[in-house]
Protein backbone atom coordinates (compact mmCIF):
# COMPACT_ATOMS: atom_id res chain seq x y z
CA UNK A 1 0.00 0.00 0.00
CA UNK A 2 1.43 3.32 -1.06
CA UNK A 3 1.77 6.10 1.46
CA UNK A 4 -1.41 8.12 1.79
CA UNK A 5 -3.53 5.43 0.11
CA UNK A 6 -6.45 4.14 2.15
CA UNK A 7 -7.15 0.41 2.08
CA UNK A 8 -10.75 -0.32 1.22
CA UNK A 9 -12.60 -2.35 3.87
CA UNK A 10 -14.07 -4.52 1.10
CA UNK A 11 -10.71 -6.22 0.72
CA UNK A 12 -11.54 -8.29 3.81
CA UNK A 13 -14.69 -9.63 2.14
CA UNK A 14 -12.59 -11.53 -0.37
CA UNK A 15 -10.48 -13.76 1.86
CA UNK A 16 -9.01 -16.47 -0.31
CA UNK A 17 -9.01 -20.19 0.44
CA UNK A 18 -5.32 -20.07 1.31
CA UNK A 19 -6.00 -17.35 3.87
CA UNK A 20 -8.71 -19.54 5.33
CA UNK A 21 -6.28 -22.47 5.54
CA UNK A 22 -3.71 -20.22 7.20
CA UNK A 23 -6.34 -19.15 9.74
CA UNK A 24 -7.09 -22.81 10.48
CA UNK A 25 -3.38 -23.45 10.91
CA UNK A 26 -3.13 -20.51 13.33
CA UNK A 27 -6.15 -21.83 15.25
CA UNK A 28 -4.50 -25.26 15.49
CA UNK A 29 -1.30 -23.66 16.79
CA UNK A 30 -3.28 -21.74 19.43
CA UNK A 31 -5.17 -24.91 20.39
CA UNK A 32 -1.89 -26.80 20.82
CA UNK A 33 -0.55 -23.94 22.94
CA UNK A 34 -3.67 -24.01 25.13
CA UNK A 35 -3.47 -27.80 25.53
CA UNK A 36 0.22 -27.57 26.45
CA UNK A 37 -0.51 -24.84 28.99
CA UNK A 38 -3.39 -26.83 30.47
CA UNK A 39 -1.15 -29.89 30.91
CA UNK A 40 1.46 -27.69 32.58
CA UNK A 41 -1.13 -26.18 34.93
CA UNK A 42 -2.57 -29.59 35.78
CA UNK A 43 0.85 -30.54 37.09
CA UNK A 44 0.69 -27.60 39.52
CA UNK A 45 -2.43 -29.01 41.21
CA UNK A 46 -2.10 -31.05 44.37
CA UNK A 47 -1.68 -34.78 43.75
CA UNK A 48 -5.27 -35.58 44.76
CA UNK A 49 -6.74 -32.69 42.74
CA UNK A 50 -4.72 -33.80 39.72
CA UNK A 51 -5.86 -37.42 40.09
CA UNK A 52 -9.52 -36.42 40.34
CA UNK A 53 -9.29 -34.00 37.40
CA UNK A 54 -7.52 -36.50 35.15
CA UNK A 55 -9.85 -39.36 36.05
CA UNK A 56 -12.89 -37.17 35.43
CA UNK A 57 -11.88 -35.36 32.26
CA UNK A 58 -9.35 -37.61 30.57
CA UNK A 59 -10.59 -41.05 31.62
CA UNK A 60 -14.30 -40.25 31.77
CA UNK A 61 -14.91 -41.59 35.27
CA UNK A 62 -18.01 -40.59 37.24
CA UNK A 63 -17.56 -39.02 40.67
CA UNK A 64 -18.80 -42.22 42.31
CA UNK A 65 -16.22 -44.27 40.38
CA UNK A 66 -13.43 -41.88 41.34
CA UNK A 67 -14.55 -42.08 44.95
CA UNK A 68 -14.35 -45.85 44.89
CA UNK A 69 -11.03 -45.95 43.05
CA UNK A 70 -9.38 -43.45 45.40
CA UNK A 71 -11.12 -44.79 48.51
CA UNK A 72 -12.40 -41.36 49.56
CA UNK A 73 -15.90 -39.93 50.04
CA UNK A 74 -17.74 -38.77 46.93
CA UNK A 75 -18.19 -35.33 48.51
CA UNK A 76 -14.41 -35.09 48.88
CA UNK A 77 -14.01 -36.00 45.21
CA UNK A 78 -16.45 -33.25 44.22
CA UNK A 79 -14.65 -30.75 46.43
CA UNK A 80 -11.24 -31.68 44.99
CA UNK A 81 -12.68 -31.41 41.47
CA UNK A 82 -14.19 -28.00 42.21
CA UNK A 83 -10.92 -26.63 43.62
CA UNK A 84 -8.91 -28.08 40.71
CA UNK A 85 -11.30 -26.58 38.18
CA UNK A 86 -11.21 -23.14 39.83
CA UNK A 87 -7.41 -23.18 39.95
CA UNK A 88 -7.20 -24.13 36.27
CA UNK A 89 -9.74 -21.46 35.31
CA UNK A 90 -7.62 -18.80 37.06
CA UNK A 91 -4.42 -20.02 35.40
CA UNK A 92 -6.03 -20.10 31.95
CA UNK A 93 -7.51 -16.62 32.48
CA UNK A 94 -4.02 -15.35 33.32
CA UNK A 95 -2.71 -16.96 30.14
CA UNK A 96 -5.47 -15.32 28.10
CA UNK A 97 -4.78 -11.93 29.69
CA UNK A 98 -1.11 -12.18 28.69
CA UNK A 99 -2.27 -12.47 25.16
Amino acid sequence: VKKGRVVDDDIFDSISESDSEMAKSTDMFELKHIKHSLRKYIMVLSRKQRQVFVLKHYSGFKFSEISEAMNIAEGTVKSLHFRATKTLEKKMAQLEAMG
